[in-house]
Order: C-alpha cells, then sequence, then structure tokens
C-alpha cells in the first residue's frame, strides 16, 4: 500500500468519525429520554475521540513525513498541529489519561443535567455545542494539513 493510498484511508477514517460524532451529537437535541441523551453523549465522544486519534497518531505523522519533503517552511497552524502531534505520540499515557478526566466530568455533568425536565435542554445545549467545538476543531485540522500543499503549488507557480 502507497504512502498516498494510506493518507486517503487514515483521511476518510477521520471524516468518517467526525461525521458519526455530529449525528450523535445532534441526535440529543431530540431526545427526551434521559438515559438516550447520556448515551448519545457519550457514543458522540468515542467517535470524535477515535476520530482526532486517527488524526493525530496516524495521519499527521505521515502528513509530516511528507511536507518535510517539500523543503518548504510550513504554515505556523500546520506547524502547531504537528507539534500537538508529537505530544500526543511522544507522551500517549498523560495524554489519555486527560482525555479521560475530561470525558469522564463532562458525562457526570450531562447524566446530573439529563434527570430533571428543567435541565435536560441545557445538557442537550452542552452536548451539542461540545459536538460542535470538535467539528470545527477537526475541521481546522483538515485545513492546517492541507495548508502546506496550497503553499507549495503557489511556490511551484
Amino acid at each position: 500500500m502507497t504512502s498516498m493510498t494510506l493518507i486517503w484511508l487514515l483521511s476518510g477514517l477521520v471524516f468518517t468519525g467526525t461525521v458519526l460524532s455530529t449525528i450523535l451529537g445532534l441526535l440529543n437535541r431530540r431526545s427526551k429520554n434521559p438515559q438516550a441523551i447520556v448515551r448519545n453523549h457519550i457514543l458522540s465522544r468515542a467517535a470524535a475521540l477515535f476520530a482526532v486519534y486517527v488524526g493525530l497518531v496516524e495521519l499527521v505523522p505521515r502528513c509530516k513525513a511528507l511536507f518535510l519533503g517539500f523543503g518548504t517552511e510550513l504554515p505556523s497552524i500546520s506547524v502547531w498541529l504537528i507539534q500537538c502531534s508529537d505530544m500526543v505520540v511522544r507522551m500517549p499515557v498523560r495524554v489519555a489519561v486527560d482525555v479521560l478526566m475530561v470525558l469522564a466530568a463532562e458525562t457526570f455533568v450531562v447524566r446530573n443535567w439529563s434527570r430533571s425536565e428543567e435541565t435536560q435542554q441545557r445538557a442537550k445545549l452542552w452536548s451539542v455545542s461540545i459536538t460542535l467545538v470538535i467539528l470545527v476543531g477537526l475541521l481546522l485540522g483538515l485545513i492546517a494539513l492541507v495548508m502546506p500543499l496550497i503553499k507549495l503549488l503557489n511556490d511551484l507557480s
């Protein structure tokens, strides 16, 4: 399997996880069942974490190797994304513990808010808001991976 084929496959996995996370997050808007709200919230976060993991641990290092072969200076957003990826690859246990602590706290809040009718709307809004923030972050990450290619095309023309 060529390097570009693998990059396309990993990009597809990131996109699939992002779409699944967004759909599950938006399903919470219609749900009235407290257990369904918490379940959709957890599944949405799991899909988002899968997309972020594949992106930072698999996709970005492969693109980094490709970008270093260009011999041009990378845009700052791309450098920042590569630095984030390097941190995750260098300290996977620390990052995993931090992410799990945030996920547990967020799930606790959503579970408590989804118990009563008055606060269910707040739980749904929180879940959808965090889902959209993750979606925007992943889209910015993909833009950061495309920017060096655009810069290279501009340099060549």
